[in-house]
């Protein structure tokens, strides 16, 4: 585990149910049902650190795992920005993701920053390759339901953006909603830092994170697509998460 004394802070979000969608230029997705657990785990990662390879796999499994039994368990692995000066530059790295992960650091309390992490449900942080953990923070969250319906609709890809319209059931007061768009899986040859070498692979790796700026329930936006993103790659996901508790309320994916 990496860690760095942290000297800032401060905040985001999540969702559920989807509707397909028929449209030559759409996105393709599977619906899910009303009311169903649900896990989010925020894994902040960097291929300039050699703890994060083994959590960016637990992770990866860990989803694969829920989802041949049944379980809602997501996935956001944002890509930090401070290991960056330190021999080789992360392609996937961001300014944004690095101020989420100090975000958190406060909000929970935390003495530091510290790569590989994962948070649960905005409520519990711990060392992102810590799979008893992991496994128990899912086993714990999977008790409870959520009320939120998420209907996706009209989602189009369009040259360098994404659009989409999203209707929501409930909007709880204090909260606030992102959208997120991911690279399902991505493989890198690293040539520089901790990790040189070696060829990483990584998995919901987060390319475009978006705060809408609404508190209606029914709303359109657009996500700009990174020029290396492929279509059949790309997966958008979107959660509601309390601006005070910063529990995640909702969440579903596309």
């Amino acid at each position: 585990m990496n860690r760095i004394i942290i000297l800032s802070l401060s905040a985001l979000f999540i969702f559920v149910g989807y509707r397909q969608v028929s449209k030559k230029n759409a996105l393709n997705f599977v619906q899910s049902p009303d009311n169903q657990e649900f896990v989010l785990l925020e894994l902040f990662t960097s291929q300039g650190c050699s703890s994060c390879p083994s959590a960016d796999r637990l992770v990866e499994r860990t989803v694969l795992d829920a989802r041949k039994s049944g379980k809602k368990v997501f996935a956001l692995s944002y890509h930090v920005d401070y290991w960056d000066k330190l021999g080789w530059k992360d392609p996937y790295s961001q300014a944004q993701f690095t101020k989420r992960q100090y975000d958190y650091a406060d909000w929970l309390n935390s003495d530091n920053v510290y790569t590989p992490q994962i948070v649960v449900n905005g409520q519990e942080e711990f060392v992102g390759s810590d799979d008893k953990k992991l496994s128990r923070a899912i086993d714990k969250i999977q008790e409870r339901g959520t009320e939120i319906r998420f209907d996706f609709k009209n989602i189009e890809w369009k040259n360098n953006e994404i659009d989409l319209e999203i209707n929501l059931s409930d909007f709880p007061n204090n909260s606030e909603l992102n959208v997120a768009l991911i690279s399902k899986i991505t493989e890198n040859y690293i040539p520089r830092g901790e990790n040189e070498g070696l060829k990483l692979k990584g998995a919901n790796v987060v390319r475009v994170l978006q705060k809408v700026l609404s508190s209606s329930l029914q709303f359109k936006t657009s996500l700009p697509v990174p020029k290396d993103m492929e279509k059949q790659n790309a997966q958008i996901i979107a959660f509601i998460q309390d601006k005070q508790t910063h529990k995640v309320l909702g969440i579903g994916a596309f």
